[in-house]
């Protein structure tokens, strides 16, 4: 049962959040999980960033003058930020939704729907036509908020790995699993695509059964997904973040017994590349075997490093076969699963309107001002 709301007589009032409004947001956005949250990390990298517009919400004055109050009537600063978003353009169409904390305080007064008004406002000023967000599969408050908005729940994914509280020194990769055994001495750099083999590659990424139970989503930063399209695979391999295998392959249809292996690389932010804990690849695809192949290369031979995330449940890439020898090699599935939520923005999915329009009102009109992430 969703909680009882609690009746709001005030406005708020949506601009960007500015670094004078740092120690507002850490004030209720440092200890939101069990007394951890990521914002801290994030907060100076979002106010700073040119992809995206990080919102925040300040209460505002009642239409009588009189002072917002929060949930237990107490007044509230109308100067200081209760609540935050941040809206991601990671291309031209896509638009990602994260970071959204609302202050205890003010929570059950409909904050929380009033900015995913707004942030769904942001992403149609830029041109966005997909929206997305991941949320864990038990945050039902988050399910609810979206399905309030037009979210529909697009699938599950999992990670698959080496979880964080295994031991801190993993082994090296076991071979007897279905790959090569021949990656152990292999760099990344042997393994870049060419411009010239591209539309190649792409054809075989296109049919792929688990990109396809992707819905066709690449992860091109960490908890980001966006749509691969032909044109943003050739762009990742002009900028030589492919991987493909076996080594010295040029084409999928040209791999022994018809196993090939690809991998798109994600770089990471500045300080994120810690070469003891390798990022993510953004997408796998293709065989089993040969895609634990190149996560060997990838994690320098080390047992379920980097971790890989894949469509859930019964990811096709782990059928046959593919999920006991990905354990084996220590590449075994972690307990929880992530649910992704989408909706379009168009004719038929225009942007919803908040429930009182008086009680949303914007410090700056949405517009315009961020350019989208490049592949």
């Amino acid at each position: 049962m969703a909680p009882a709301r609690t009746t709001r007589g005030w406005p708020v009032v949506v601009r960007r959040v500015t670094a004078d409004d740092k120690a507002d947001v850490l004030g209720f956005a440092t200890s939101t999980w069990d007394g951890w949250d990521y914002i801290p990390s994030v907060f100076d990298g979002w106010v700073a960033a040119t992809d995206g517009v990080f919102l925040g919400i300040l209460p505002g004055r009642a239409a009588d003058g009189g002072l917002p109050r929060d949930a237990d009537g107490e007044p509230l600063d109308t100067e200081r930020v209760i609540a935050i978003a941040r809206v991601t353009f990671l291309s031209e169409e896509d638009a990602w939704i994260e970071g959204i904390r609302v202050d205890p305080r003010v929570r059950g007064m409909g904050i929380a729907t009033d900015l995913q008004v707004a942030e769904l406002r942001w992403a149609a000023a830029h041109g966005a036509r997909h929206v997305r967000y991941v949320t864990g599969q038990h945050n039902e408050g988050s399910h609810r908020l979206g399905a309030r908005h037009g979210f529909e729940m697009l699938g599950a994914v999992r990670w698959y790995g080496r979880n964080d509280e295994d031991d801190a020194d993993p082994p090296v990769a076991v071979t007897e699993d279905g790959g090569t055994g021949s990656a152990d001495a292999t760099v990344a750099a042997d393994l870049i695509l060419d411009d010239d083999h591209g539309g190649a590659w792409w054809a075989a990424v296109a049919v792929d059964a688990t990109f396809q139970a992707a819905h066709r989503l690449y992860e091109p930063r960490s908890w980001a997904l966006c749509g691969l399209t032909e044109d943003r695979f050739r762009a990742l391999v002009a900028a030589r973040r492919v991987l493909v295998w076996p080594v010295g392959v040029t084409e999928p249809s040209a791999a022994p017994n018809g196993r090939w292996a690809l991998a798109i690389r994600r770089p990471g932010p500045e300080g994120e590349d810690d070469p003891s804990r390798p990022l993510s690849p953004a997408l796998v695809a293709g065989d089993a075997g040969a895609v634990l192949d190149i996560l060997r290369v990838i994690g320098s031979g080390r047992a379920g490093m980097p971790e890989v995330r894949l469509p859930d449940p019964d990811p096709p890439i782990l059928r046959d076969g593919g999920a006991e020898a990905w354990t084996k090699a220590g590449w075994g599935p972690m307990p929880r699963t992530t649910h992704v939520f989408a909706r379009d923005i168009d004719a038929d999915h225009p942007v919803p309107e908040p429930d009182d329009a008086a009680l949303l009102t914007y410090g700056e009109e949405p517009r315009r001002v961020a350019q989208p992430r490049r592949p």
